[in-house]
């Protein structure tokens, strides 16, 4: 008897997937049908540039349309729904990359389990070595000042023309105050050289404002240190210390090949207990992460990084975090695909995989889990 064909709506997300990769259209409009509307709220979530949204849909479907014959071949146990997310999210980064170039920092709305994106309070507001600059309050306080002249001023104002004229303070303190304020936002913000101090345990080094972690920090950066070094040799990172750095909001990262830099208000390493703290000092000296300046990373980051540890350590362990349970088994999933083809590989040519992987993930200037899997999930 004849097995009668299912029609595209019958189908799950992988089938209409692998119907995508032979050029069927109408499985490709059935998963956009059924995909879209969750993958759009997703993206407002984390973007409130709804335009910034629209681009990072038709890029990601059109994605799907051209390379969804990589699901087939190299997913290896991931679902069809999280190989998608990882392709938009990745593209929603690309975007906050474009805008960052173009000193737009992108707007954000709500937290993501993804962590694509901005960065709340938190720890963050305990960067104590940091303010802003003499110029930044100087031009902030002409600005105030002349906003409580114009208001005074149109208080007691009883003719249009005396209205008119009340003006005069605040549109005269907005104009001192751009020459005052700062061009470049570099300049924006100053470095505390008394707070930002290193204090060392060895090759383990905090500022001065966070002396207190040093002693949970200093055994198992040391002990990753060691780690790197053995799988490493002379490319390993040689000390680890808390990063300084004053870059503005939206910017490019910037990371050292000898220093591994961490931030304790970075997801990883808050949320590291005991021995994951080991593996977050070895995640960051392996992928420490190229979203821009004030977001977090993305899956595609989360996946290279979860391998790097893995490879290191010979342990597939999941990275401490803020993901939801969901998200964390889909990395976790993707994570152990990506391993397994690894391993496959020569030894030599895995070390020259995870160097590639490292060198894109520093440079900032390629993408890591491309750079690790020889593009096989571009």
């Amino acid at each position: 008897m004849r097995s009668v064909r299912k029609t595209p709506g019958e189908l799950d997300e992988e089938h209409l997937v692998r119907l995508v990769a032979r050029g069927d259209r109408a499985a490709f409009e059935e998963l956009y049908r059924r995909t879209s509307p969750w993958m759009a709220v997703r993206l407002r979530r984390r973007c409130a540039d709804e335009q910034i949204v629209a681009e990072v849909m038709q890029e990601t479907y059109l994605a799907v349309w051209r390379a969804a014959g990589a699901f087939i071949g190299a997913a290896a146990g991931g679902t069809a729904v999280g190989w998608l997310w990882t392709i938009a999210a990745r593209r929603l980064v690309d975007a906050f990359r474009r805008r960052a170039h173009h000193a737009e920092p992108p707007p954000a709305t709500a937290r993501s389990p993804w962590r694509a994106r901005r960065r709340g309070g938190g720890a963050r507001g305990d960067r104590r070595w940091r303010g802003r600059g003499a110029s930044v309050h100087v031009g902030q306080t002409i600005w105030l000042l002349g906003l409580a002249a114009t208001g005074f001023a149109l208080l007691v104002a009883a003719t249009p023309r005396t209205r008119l004229l009340a003006l005069t303070p605040v549109l005269a303190g907005a104009a001192v105050a751009l020459l005052v304020l700062p061009s470049d936002p570099r300049r924006i913000y100053v470095l505390d050289k008394a707070a930002a101090e290193l204090v060392c345990d060895g090759p383990v080094c905090v500022t001065r404002t966070h002396q207190a972690r040093l002693t949970g920090l200093a055994s198992h950066g040391k002990k990753a240190l060691r780690l790197l070094h053995g799988v490493l040799g002379r490319r390993a990172p040689v000390s680890v210390r808390e990063n300084t750095a004053v870059q503005p909001e939206g910017s490019t990262p910037r990371w050292s090949r000898k220093s591994v830099l961490i931030d304790f208000d970075d997801d990883i390493i808050a949320a590291a207990k005991g021995e994951e703290l080991t593996w977050a000092v070895i995640a960051k000296g392996m992928v420490p992460g190229c979203s821009p300046v004030g977001w977090s990373g993305t899956g595609g980051e989360d996946i290279a990084r979860t391998v790097a540890v893995d490879w290191v350590l010979g342990d597939l362990n999941s990275m401490p975090g803020q993901e939801s349970p969901n998200l964390r088994r889909e990395v976790d999933t993707q994570a152990r695909a990506v391993r397994k083809e690894l391993e496959a590989l020569p030894r030599a040519k895995q070390l020259s995989r995870i160097n590639a992987m490292r060198a894109a993930a520093l440079s900032c200037e390629g993408d890591a889990l491309d750079a690790l899997t020889g593009g096989a999930h571009r």
